[in-house]
């Protein structure tokens, strides 16, 4: 008696090794535009406030700076993730999409002033940390999912 179902395979289509590989090129396009976004206003706040040697101290804070601002978005992105597991999120979009870029904003100038920007007086840090929360928050959260379909 032979085996019917021989010829019959299943194979894992659920998660495929090229997934981690399409995920990473996705990342790469909002980096980018991210650290693009964050160099341009470095550099418009460094001329504005006239700081002294430019290329020195865009090289020493443009990564700490890169880094803060993602983990901001982390933050703004996870509160987000647990606000649709609660059930917070239905009916309530836009409400929730608000308090998570406030929430992102308000850690983007924490991390800014009190890490990155520490070594200015409290005014000029607590200018150049308000125009980073201010220019540079999770705007994107706004855009809504259906648009990537």
């Amino acid at each position: 008696m032979q085996n019917k179902n021989k010829d019959n395979s299943l194979n894992n289509t659920s998660f495929s090794f090229q997934l981690p590989m399409l995920f990473a090129l996705i990342l790469i396009i909002p980096f980018c535009f991210n650290f693009f976004i964050d160099s341009f206003v470095l550099l418009i706040a460094m001329y504005c406030f006239h700081i002294d040697n430019k290329k020195t101290f865009y090289m020493q804070h443009i990564l700490t700076i890169f880094i803060f601002n993602l983990l901001s978005f982390l933050i703004g992105a996870i509160f987000l993730f647990i606000a649709l597991i609660l059930g917070f999120y239905a009916g309530n979009e836009l409400c929730t999409t608000i308090i998570a870029v406030f929430i992102s904003s308000i850690c983007l100038y924490l991390f800014n002033y009190f890490i990155v920007f520490r070594e200015f007086k409290k005014d000029m840090g607590c200018k150049i940390s308000l125009i980073f929360a201010t220019v540079t928050a999770p705007y994107i959260f706004f855009i809504p999912f259906f648009f990537l379909y």
